[in-house]
């Protein structure tokens, strides 16, 4: 519904929590929600980040169907990184 900022604000939490109780599909999980707040926030470079770890996880946890639908996101946001994120930014 827009509200981006508080859906970041959640994701630190649950994401720090997940970390805290050794919760490696919780983290998971939470990497992909932050990984999604950021991109709305136009901060591509940190949510690639955060794909890249979400995705270091599937492979470990053996999720592959996870791993491929994580890798298909970070495909994705290549176009959103640093030297492509002005060929996107809306025309006025």
């Amino acid at each position: 519904a827009g509200r981006h900022a508080d859906a970041q604000t959640l994701s630190i939490r649950l994401l720090t929590d997940a970390r805290r109780y050794g919760d490696r599909v919780l983290e998971r999980v939470a990497l992909c929600l932050r990984a999604d707040s950021l991109t709305a926030l136009r901060r591509p470079a940190e949510a690639a980040a955060c794909l890249r770890r979400a995705h270091e996880l599937a492979v470990i946890q053996n999720v592959p169907t996870e791993a491929q639908r994580i890798s298909a996101l970070l495909q994705a946001q290549r176009p959103l990184t640093a030297e492509g994120l002005s060929a996107h930014e809306p025309r006025m």
